[in-house]
Order: structure tokens, then C-alpha cells, then sequence
């Protein structure tokens, strides 16, 4: 039997169990892609301040850079400011 399957998350099918964990300062684009082509099915972007998004930085608008071939993959946002995840999401 292997350890390696399919996954079923609500209505999101992975095509196999091995995700990457979210790695503040390694999970950038190029390292999630060593990752998927590795066998990940399931990789997460380095966390990303939602502040940074409201005052439009450059810098954290980066973070967000996710390849065709990266899918699924999940965006970590931080804050804790309501309003600002709010003006953000919209």
C-alpha cells in the first residue's frame, strides 16, 4: 500500500497527500515550483501583510506571484486590523 493518494478537501481534489508547509522566508515562487515538480500537490505563499497590500507595496505585492503551474495553491494573509482585511478582499 502506499503512503502517497489522492486527497478530497470540500470540493478541492488533490492528486496526492504531500503539501508543502508554509515556510516564512523560503516559500517563494521559484522554491514552490522545486516543490511541485518534486511531487508537492499542495503548496501555501509565504505570509503576506495585509497592510502591505492596502498601501499597494511592491514588495509584498511579490509575495502573491503564483505560477500557472502552482495550483492549488493558498495565499497566508496577516493582520489584525478588520477594516483593513475588509477595503483588501474587496
Amino acid at each position: 500500500m502506499s503512503l502517497y493518494h489522492p486527497v478530497k478537501i470540500g470540493n478541492i481534489e488533490l492528486k496526492g497527500n504531500l503539501f508543502l508547509a508554509p515556510v516564512a522566508g523560503y516559500s517563494d515562487s521559484a522554491f514552490r515550483s522545486v516543490c511541485i515538480e518534486n511531487g508537492a500537490c499542495f503548496t501555501y505563499t509565504e505570509m503576506v501583510s495585509v497592510k502591505g497590500l492596502y498601501y499597494n507595496s511592491e514588495n509584498t505585492k511579490e509575495l502573491l506571484d503564483i505560477d500557472k503551474t502552482e495550483t492549488p495553491c493558498a495565499v497566508q494573509l496577516f493582520g489584525h486590523e478588520p477594516e483593513i482585511f475588509r477595503a483588501v478582499i474587496k
